[in-house]
């Protein structure tokens, strides 16, 4: 079933917002909608274009028009949805276009809305590969949005990480911005307003939602997606506010993924100044690929956060799972708040450069050294 704004956890200011603007026709015909990676920014692009498309809507899309039945599984003739991709999939095949894909990307919205870009790389299973949105894909939704729509309505494109446009690609979608057709919308859905092209920004009316607190979290990984509760809980803390996080972190600690520990292992090394060990647990990471060895660091960086936050609340530690409980509080106590900047510094260097291609096991090695330094005892 597609996504509603019913479906959407918080952010009721800003859909009432957006429900009037369509309600006064003052819609502007280019939207961008930036929030955390795997926050509400996606799954409003399509909530607003499912009520757009609706033909008996009031509070929310009625879910029953033609329409909407058409928007259920993401298949609507007026919608053009562009994302970033490789032009070469694990099968071996070309691809040209995001409609190329459009049956894997419905059914990887279908899944859940609150999407975050790793899980698209690793649905795509293109870890090793850099994805982009090349100028033909440009070319594919100038042509989808040009013609008149099928059933009357607006013509919409949703195009998904513009950061990863292509320069070609950006210069022909600016053009596009500059000279709207007539019942066409643009919504563009980003989580890195800052790698966005200024002249791509300064066209958009943009709308920054709001990160979710834990506890709204923690209910919504309970109750919609069925997580214990002690599961949802640390996957909420984890997550930054954003809902998509938080289930790629509850998959992680749940087992289905050996980021907690892998985590636990490492420092544990490092503690030791097993360089024989630590070695050998690289070489195995470097075969991960670039997007997996970015979402483990980004896990890792929230770890040391984790043990801040254990260190200044006396009941935290009772409120994880065991095998939590049993790491952190012998870890915690060595991450203090005055190194913290130096980690977050450490960490994001090392992602950057594993984004740009760098030599994984080098990369993670030097930042193995770095955390030893940083993990001697307190004087």
């Amino acid at each position: 079933m597609s996504v509603q704004f019913k479906d959407i956890l918080g952010q009721e200011k800003l859909i009432a917002k957006l429900r009037d603007s369509v309600a006064s026709e003052r819609l502007a015909h280019t939207l961008m909608f930036s929030s955390e990676d795997g926050g509400a920014a996606l799954p409003m692009a399509l909530a607003l274009a499912k009520y757009v498309h609706c033909e008996n809507r009031s509070e929310d899309a009625c879910g029953q028009c033609s329409s909407c039945k058409q928007w259920a599984n993401y298949s609507h003739p007026d919608i053009h949805f562009s994302f970033p991709f490789v032009k070469v999939d694990s099968g071996g095949h070309k691809v040209q276009k995001s409609a190329d894909l459009a049956e894997e990307w419905r059914s990887f919205l279908s899944e859940n809305t609150y999407r975050t870009s790793h899980s698209w790389v690793m649905n795509s299973a293109s870890e090793k590969k850099i994805m982009l949105i090349p100028k033909f894909e440009a070319d594919a939704l100038f042509h989808s949005i040009k013609y008149k729509s099928y059933l009357g309505g607006y013509k919409i494109g949703i195009i998904w990480q513009p950061e990863k446009l292509h320069p070609t690609a950006s210069n022909f979608l600016l053009k596009m911005l500059e000279e709207p057709r007539d019942k066409t919308l643009y919504i563009i859905v980003t989580a890195k307003v800052q790698d966005v092209l200024p002249t791509i920004l300064s066209r958009v009316q943009h709308y920054r939602f709001l990160n979710n607190s834990q506890s709204d979290i923690e209910s919504y990984l309970q109750e919609k997606i069925g997580l214990t509760s002690a599961l949802a809980q640390s996957s909420a803390s984890l997550a930054s506010g954003s809902v998509g996080r938080a289930l790629a972190y509850a998959e992680s600690l749940d087992g289905k993924t050996n980021y907690f520990d892998d985590f636990v292992a490492w420092m544990r090394m490092c503690f030791a100044k097993d360089l024989e060990a630590i070695n050998l647990f690289m070489e195995g990471q470097a075969q991960s690929g670039r997007e997996v060895l970015k979402n483990f660091l980004v896990f890792c960086l929230e770890q040391f956060r984790k043990c801040l936050w254990l260190n200044t609340n006396a009941t935290a530690l009772d409120e994880l799972p065991s095998n939590e409980q049993q790491f952190f509080v012998k870890f915690a106590p060595y991450i203090r708040l005055s190194r913290l900047a130096r980690y977050d510094a450490f960490f994001n260097a090392a992602i950057g450069d594993i984004a740009w291609n760098g030599n994984a096991k080098i990369i993670l090695t030097d930042l193995s050294f770095k955390i030893m330094v940083l993990l001697k005892p307190k004087q």
